[in-house]
């Protein structure tokens, strides 16, 4: 057992040494504290994105009828990709932001969207979601629908 730890010793004793000294940037033969290298940080101004609460994303009509076809009309052509893909929803009022509800994903370009008014009457919301696959819900804009 003695031969064994010796052998461990000495092939730990030879690795380090092929190792060689430690690379060091201190001046060992004096008493100083050794330079820090100054570090260059660029300077970037940071203007935060605000869009303000108004911002319109897409109109639709405040009423439909129980069962019929709600259009949803874009602003822009939707920008959705693989990484950012866009749905739209129609969910009790007061429901979750995760809740599904009615929805439909948005394809990429699209300027109309069309979903069925849920079969029972009662006081709804439009949704528009996007950052999906990144978050499953992430609501940019509600809008009232009474459904009759």
């Amino acid at each position: 057992m003695k031969s064994k730890k010796i052998l461990f010793l000495g092939a730990t004793i030879l690795f380090l040494g092929a190792c060689g000294p430690a690379e060091t940037t201190e001046d060992t033969t004096k008493n100083e504290k050794p330079v820090e290298k100054p570090v260059v940080v660029e300077e970037v101004e940071f203007i935060p994105v605000v869009f303000p609460e108004d911002t319109v994303h897409f109109t639709c009509d405040a009423e439909a009828k129980a069962g019929s076809v709600v259009t949803i009309k874009y602003t822009n052509p939707v920008g959705a990709t693989a990484q950012d893909q866009y749905w739209v929803a129609i969910v009790p009022v007061g429901s979750e932001e995760s809740e599904w509800g009615v929805w439909k994903m948005v394809s990429a370009a699209s300027t109309t969207s069309e979903l069925e008014a849920p079969a029972v009457a009662g006081d709804y919301e439009v949704r528009l979601h996007n950052s999906y696959p990144s978050f499953s819900s992430h609501m940019i804009q509600s809008t009232p629908l009474k459904v009759k």
